[in-house]
């Protein structure tokens, strides 16, 4: 009886690890990027192509979710208390 929970225990956990080593197909590849992408980055306002957004490193975002209206609302999500003083 032990044997048998023993193998059945080793199996699932076995089915269980091969299914998370599975690709995950459900993604759309990634977009090239080259230079001619770069280049138009100004365009494409939802991507940052580059460290400083556009090809001449604006570092403006067009997006407009956060506005005057609903900053007020905004607030701290989570933080974490680290248990050592290094660096402070």
């Amino acid at each position: 009886m032990m044997i048998k929970r023993l193998v059945a225990t080793s199996a699932l956990l076995v089915g269980l690890l091969a299914s998370g080593c599975a690709p995950d197909t459900s993604n759309s590849p990634a977009a090239k990027v080259d230079a001619a992408r770069l280049t138009a980055a100004g365009a494409d306002g939802d991507n940052w192509m580059s460290y400083g957004r556009t090809y001449d490193e604006q570092r403006f975002s067009p997006l407009d979710q956060i506005n005057l209206t609903n900053v007020s609302k905004l607030g701290l999500a989570w933080s974490y208390e680290f248990d050592t003083d290094r660096g402070h």
